[in-house]
């Protein structure tokens, strides 16, 4: 009954993947490539949270000595904090409730929210590994369904449109590669449609109906 925008793109990847890992919630050997992407994900959510810069101490303790995450997170800080708007919430938790799905909980966590404005806010996710081209996170398959990227900032637009709680409208969705050697391939930005968002939705629906109907297994 609980919703995220992680299990429609295991759902949509691969029924039986969602199955074993949000269904049965089987434990999983991690991999090297998810605990350096977690680390880093809790470094720079530590160092939003100081509300400064940080010191060399600092950026030791949050990495927990790990010299990747250090090297990766150090550049982070020295071209990117400064760019960053002051008044912002990070790993922000929504969470919304839909009268199209009334026994579901819609949810999320939003690596960074910033308030462009009053009524402007940007939402930027952070990924870890290789840099992923326009073409890729936009393209729709054959079932006319998003990629998993696209996915995931149109759930982070519905969620702020649906929550009675935000009543701001997304500008800008943005996708942040950390470790990108290139300035033009860090970001990846969008404006989330209406159109987008009814994609979300269907997705949601499509998703219950398979589940209840029990073709999902199909």
């Amino acid at each position: 009954r609980k919703v995220s925008v992680s299990l429609l793109n295991n759902f949509f990847e691969c029924p039986w993947k969602w199955y074993f890992r949000n269904l049965l919630q089987l434990p999983e050997e991690k991999s090297d490539s998810l605990d350096f992407g977690n680390d880093a994900h809790s470094a720079i959510d530590k160092i939003l949270k100081l509300e400064k810069v940080p010191t060399e101490a600092e950026l030791k303790e949050v990495t927990k000595g790990n010299m990747e995450v250090l090297g990766i997170v150090s550049k982070w800080v020295k071209n990117r904090l400064p760019e960053i708007a002051e008044r912002r919430e990070n790993e922000q938790s929504v969470s919304v409730k839909d009268d199209r799905f009334p026994h579901l909980s819609i949810y999320g966590k939003i690596d960074l929210i910033e308030h462009l404005n009053n009524k402007e806010v940007r939402v930027t996710d952070f990924k870890t590994g290789g840099v992923r081209k326009k073409l890729d996170i936009e393209k729709v398959d054959e079932e006319n369904r998003m990629s998993s990227y696209m996915r995931q900032l149109s759930m982070y637009s519905y969620l702020i449109k649906q929550s009675p709680k935000w009543k701001v409208n997304v500008a800008e969705s943005r996708l942040e590669f950390i470790e990108a050697s290139k300035a033009a391939e860090i970001f990846y930005d969008t404006t989330i449609t209406d159109e987008r968002i009814a994609l979300i939705v269907k997705d949601i629906k499509d998703y219950d109906e398979f589940v209840k109907s029990g073709e999902w297994i199909d």
